[in-house]
């Protein structure tokens, strides 16, 4: 008793003391005095909260990893939106759109050698989204 009213005064609460009995028995069961929760409760209580740390870290991973799915499924419809729009435009009007962006390219990068055409086509997703899909 006089045990552990000392780690009361230790500033230990009863579930800390209650956790640290438990752990002690569980990891070392050869143990069978109650003073040596003194000497292993920092442990066990070390112990637990590397344990609910892992546990709010994980759940933060899954919460970042359900962010990120959610991003690049809502970036894959707008993409399939762009291209449906894109493909729905009559051929003057996509010949128009095309020389657009390419004009946009050479006024932003210069004469670009590699990489042109990709260049051409992203700048056309985005004169796509800025044009029609802000409209919506």
């Amino acid at each position: 008793m006089k045990q552990c009213l000392t780690l009361f005064d230790d500033g230990f609460t009863p579930e800390e003391i209650d956790y640290a009995i438990d752990w002690l028995i569980e990891h070392h069961p050869e143990t069978g005095a109650f003073s040596r929760v003194q000497h292993f409760i920092d442990q066990a209580i070390k112990v637990k909260q590397a344990q609910q740390q892992a546990m709010v870290d994980k759940d933060r991973r899954r919460a970042e990893a359900e962010q990120q799915a959610q991003i690049e499924a809502q970036q894959a419809a707008e993409r399939e939106q762009i291209a449906a729009l894109f493909d729905s435009l009559s051929a003057s009007v996509r010949k128009e759109l095309e020389q657009q962006a390419a004009q946009l390219v050479q006024d932003e990068h210069g004469q670009v050698q590699h990489g042109r055409e990709i260049l051409i086509r992203l700048k056309i997703e985005e004169l796509i989204r800025d044009q029609h899909l802000a409209s919506e």
